[in-house]
């Protein structure tokens, strides 16, 4: 529903705009240029902690001992994890080399597992994590050759991350199982580079580097890193 309201409102937004300035030329004036908008969607992929590792850092930050670590107790987790993400976007370009972009982010869902056992007791944790976020930017561009421009990127994202954890131990013939759900969410600083090829007027392609930093479950800063590349479709 939340999704569907910013798209709506980023909608009604650069329609508005456009419709207001149809005569050509920016908002900010006719020596600027700009004035026209842009949609895109891009896929790749999104790298920060695992969900094990964000668990290990909250298990030591409830522990007495603050040097506590799941690994301590048998149990691995790598600490960085990258999985496939998308995002679409629209902008409106304000000047010939600046523009206003927001965009909603799909940066990928974890699904990651433990299972140990010594013939008579048995363990196995099942964890898994969604995270998503909404951004609005201003992308600059500078062309370096015909068609290619290179951008770079500064604005805030939105985001929010969710995590399920399934435990099943037995101990001595008993099982007992048991689960927790954690979410978080939080604004950071969105920057990001990239460049983009015009086939056309209308189509291009685009890649794009982009990084933000989020919260873990214990509350510690973690660094969000997104490689992504795509198609974008101008109307100027």
């Amino acid at each position: 529903m939340k999704k569907s309201l910013f798209f709506t409102l980023l909608s009604t937004a650069l329609f508005s705009i456009s419709t207001a300035h149809a005569g050509g030329g920016s908002i900010f004036g006719e020596g600027l240029g700009g004035g026209g908008m842009y949609v895109g969607g891009n896929y790749g992929q999104a790298t920060t902690n695992c969900m094990l590792s964000d668990l290990s850092s909250a298990y030591a930050s409830v522990s007495s001992d603050p040097s506590e670590d799941l690994a301590n107790y048998g149990i691995p987790h790598e600490e960085d994890c990258s999985n496939p993400g998308w995002k679409v976007y629209g902008g409106y370009k304000i000047m010939d080399n600046l523009a206003i972009e927001g965009g909603y982010y799909n940066l990928g869902d974890t699904d990651e597992s433990f299972a140990a056992s010594d013939g008579k007791n048995s363990a196995s944790i099942q964890a898994t994590g969604e995270a998503s976020g909404i951004a609005l930017s201003g992308v600059y561009s500078y062309p370096v050759m015909d068609n290619l421009k290179i951008m770079g990127r500064a604005g805030v994202i939105k985001w929010k991350s969710k995590g399920d954890l399934d435990v099943t131990a037995t101990l001595d013939g008993s099982t007992d199982s048991q689960s927790g759900q954690s979410k978080v969410d939080g604004t950071s600083l969105l920057l990001g580079a990239g460049a983009q090829y015009d086939f056309d007027q209308n189509w291009g392609v685009r890649g794009e580097y982009e990084y933000f930093k989020r919260k873990d479950f214990a509350g510690e800063e973690r660094d969000v890193n997104i490689l992504s590349a795509g198609v974008v479709y101008n109307t100027f």
